[in-house]
């Protein structure tokens, strides 16, 4: 039976319908390039993209170092780049005042927008990653949040991947966005109302209502999987760190490493359950909110929204929360 359901901390709306998860599906997307391409992002094709601001690789001692590129002095034996990105969602460096047309208002928006190569092979998925290089991965992720968020006009930042054609992605080679912003998005704001509002921190409400439910995916140490119970998306995950944590950075090292690895695992698990998806991962953290318990969301890309969702700002959900944790907790034996 269909129902709607309610997110833990915005009260957003989502239908499950799961009558409509048996409608036929869409021809799937190969993950493909023209004849010829030569990506930008490859080893050897430095030349084709601009000069990195910070190149992760290893020094003569075998230990992890960072450099700085320039025109004239490119790395080739790299592990990760940090660039600017080349289409930025922002392109203001500096804030604005708000400007007023005829009763309406807007502001423009500043902050960066990073592009990280995540690997020097074009097909090293982050599903496929060993753990070394994912671990890896991540640290630039809490090296570059610490960076951009020292400056004071900052007020969110946002690491997110996307993987395979329906992600949003417009380049196969495994690449991060980092952006900063001098706003809040809304979501977090819906977020941090609801926790104002409460004496608890929310996500440890969710935990103790999801101990031991039908969503829960996978449990180890430090972390705890679970398909939310409004998820938005069919098979949508949420990996939380069950310390308390309001970002990457205020982890402890086995706690950051533990989760590193389960995000991976989530990945390798939807490719091997759901047939090689597109997916998107977005680690939900603030700054300075020390009250917000961080998260991240995972969730395979199998549609485009319809008109109805579009609309009315209501998503539908064709695989039951419940559903989709029983067959993701396969892979990992449960």
């Amino acid at each position: 039976m269909n129902q709607i359901r309610k997110d833990y901390f915005t009260d957003d709306k989502v239908l499950i319908a799961t009558i409509r998860g048996s409608r036929p599906k869409g021809i799937p997307e190969e993950m493909t390039e023209k004849p010829g391409f030569e990506c930008p992002f490859c080893a050897g094709n430095e030349k084709n993209i601009a000069p990195a601001k910070i190149v992760y690789l290893k020094d003569e001692t075998g230990k992890i170092a960072t450099k700085t590129e320039t025109d004239d002095n490119r790395e080739s034996s790299w592990l990760i780049k940090v660039l600017d990105n080349k289409f930025p969602v922002f392109e203001s460096t500096t804030p604005t005042p708000t400007v007023e047309e005829k009763n309406l208002t807007y502001t423009i928006p500043f902050g960066v927008h990073e592009l990280i190569i995540d690997t020097p092979q074009h097909n090293n998925y982050f599903h496929a990653m060993n753990s070394e290089h994912a671990q890896l991965l991540f640290q630039v992720y809490k090296d570059r949040f610490t960076a951009l968020s020292s400056d004071d006009r900052i007020q969110f930042i946002s690491i997110s991947k996307n993987h395979g054609p329906k992600s949003g992605g417009t380049l196969l080679h495994p690449h991060s966005h980092v952006i900063s912003a001098n706003f809040i998005p809304n979501r977090v704001i819906k977020e941090l109302n609801a926790l104002n509002a409460s004496e608890t921190c929310l996500m440890e409400s969710v935990l103790n209502k999801e101990k031991n439910s039908p969503r829960v995916i996978l449990e180890q140490e430090h972390t705890i999987v679970i398909s939310p119970y409004a998820a938005v998306f069919p098979y949508e995950v949420w990996i939380i760190p069950k310390p308390h944590a309001h970002n990457l950075t205020k982890l402890s090292e086995n706690a950051f490493n533990e989760l590193v690895l389960v995000i991976r695992d989530v990945c390798r698990a939807f490719n091997c359950c759901l047939d090689k998806p597109s997916y998107n991962f977005i680690i939900n953290q603030t700054i300075r909110e020390e009250k917000y318990h961080m998260y991240i969301r995972l969730f395979p890309r199998f549609y485009f929204e319809t008109g109805f969702e579009i609309g009315l700002n209501l998503p539908v959900n064709e695989v039951a929360p419940e559903k989709a944790a029983e067959e993701l907790r396969k892979y990992f034996g449960g």
